[in-house]
């Protein structure tokens, strides 16, 4: 079956503990796995596997929150997805004008390294 890999791996990491009785802080890691994989049922073109790697780490109270994040951890560029749709288009064909390559792959490029820090006020 196309685009299901062999291999996946979904992990999560998860640290709490209290400052004090007002403040607490949080740190976790998000690691996500998957093994190449075919874009087309006919098992000829294949997406390499990738590692992504997500980190938080927070401060909490009763009535506030501030996270610093990394998404991405590893600047992994590896593409993540793609839609084989050449295959079952022959614009010359059918009639088009101008005509389309035979083949084709639309890919999604995957988020760069992101880093930044988020905060929520409840009231």
């Amino acid at each position: 079956v196309e685009d299901v890999p062999e291999h996946s791996f979904v992990g999560n990491l998860r640290y709490e503990d209290s400052f004090n009785s007002e403040l607490d802080w949080y740190s976790s890691a998000s690691l996500l796995y998957t093994s190449e994989r075919y874009i087309d049922e006919w098992n000829i073109k294949e997406l390499d596997a990738y590692w992504t790697m997500d980190f938080r780490l927070g401060l909490v109270a009763d009535s506030w929150e501030v996270i610093g994040f990394i998404d991405n951890v590893f600047d992994d560029d590896t593409v993540k997805s793609a839609v084989d749709f050449g295959s079952i288009v022959d614009s010359t064909r059918q009639g088009f004008f101008p005509p389309a390559p035979p083949d084709g792959v639309v890919v999604s490029l995957p988020d760069p390294r992101v880093a930044g820090v988020r905060a929520n006020f409840r009231f």
